[in-house]
């Protein structure tokens, strides 16, 4: 079943360094998606976001059974000749249950993205106060997460992604990605079935830096 496409992307984080004797400067860059990967964040995102998406496919099966049932009962009522005023009315059912459906279905896909941003988003505040401490130790005032759509160029010396995997891999609380609820099995109609999914990309990882947000300043 198609996963998510890329939705989180590049921000500047300003991390100043309080208290120290010597001001900040200069830029430095971390991979957020080798972090995540390295962490295994990238595939527990992936596994939530799809228990999410079978549990509203789930939703929008049934609701497709039960509108495909209330059509089949009026048009048994009507007989095998119903009258034009019959005909009208199941006309008008019909086209009443499809924009149902396509409304239910919209709302699950906005469902479904906004649960795979807020994760996504999740994993960045816990990256962030991390970089701001390893930032800090390398005397850099900014970071910004490494997005070779973005930068022309790096040196290897401004680029602090081993030093953040390392801290949160000492934290076990960082380490270990979070519990994840279990999938949800999902139905099978005998007719059809609909997908609450975004459009059709089937990752088996997340990605976490690709598309951009408004730049967010930590003091």
């Amino acid at each position: 079943m198609p996963v998510i496409r890329p939705i989180i992307g590049l921000a500047l984080l300003v991390l100043m360094c309080a208290g120290c004797g010597k001001a900040p400067s200069g830029v430095a860059v971390v991979d957020l998606d080798e972090v995540a990967k390295r962490l295994g964040r990238d595939l527990s995102i992936s596994k939530t976001v799809k228990a999410t998406q079978n549990g509203l496919n789930q939703q929008l099966n049934q609701l497709l059974v039960n509108l495909q049932e209330k059509y089949k009962q009026q048009s048994a009522e009507f007989g095998d000749d119903p009258t034009p005023e019959q005909q009208a009315q199941l006309r008008k059912l019909n086209n009443d249950m499809t924009n149902l459906l396509a409304q239910r279905k919209r709302t699950a896909q906005n469902l479904y993205l906004q649960s795979q941003r807020e994760l996504v988003v999740r994993f960045r505040d816990e990256v962030k106060p991390v970089a701001k401490d390893v930032a800090a130790e390398n005397g850099f005032a900014i970071v910004i997460p490494k997005d070779t759509n973005s930068l022309l160029a790096t040196d290897p010396s401004v680029d602090i992604t081993e030093q953040v995997i390392a801290k949160m891999q000492a934290n076990p609380a960082l380490a270990t990605p979070a519990a994840q609820p279990a999938a949800q099995p999902e139905t099978k109609p005998a007719a059809e079935t609909v997908d609450a999914s975004a459009p059709k990309r089937t990752p088996g990882r997340t990605r976490v830096s690709e598309k951009s947000e408004n730049s967010s300043r930590k003091g």
